[in-house]
């Protein structure tokens, strides 16, 4: 099961996605939808400059610029509106297994 962590504080919020990839769940400011994001702050996706820049940002304006890993590029949430975060668990895909088929010798 994946770790979730409800009503998460802006610090916590920060301080996990920097370490991690996270489904972050909030509400739409704009109409009010509950939406979900799989998002970071790990260097590896940000680089240093930008995961510094992006805190700082975040912490002034009350919403937080994030990298959103299903749309590879930058979004935002804010604080106030996040519900929960879930630590990100790649779906496993599974192969079928397929029966080999046989030449009937004549």
């Amino acid at each position: 099961m994946p770790r979730q962590i409800k009503n998460p504080k802006p610090q916590t919020l920060v301080k996990h996605l920097m370490k991690d990839i996270w489904v972050v769940r909030f509400y739409k400011v704009s109409d009010n939808s509950l939406r979900h994001m799989v998002c970071t702050l790990l260097k590896d996706f940000v680089g240093a400059y930008d995961q510094k820049a992006s805190i700082e940002l975040g912490m002034e304006r009350g919403a937080l610029p994030v990298y959103d890993i299903e749309n590879e590029g930058w979004r935002s949430f804010r604080f106030e509106s996040v519900v929960s975060m879930i630590k990100y668990e790649p779906q496993k895909t599974t192969k079928k297994k397929t029966k080999k088929k046989t030449r009937k010798k004549p």
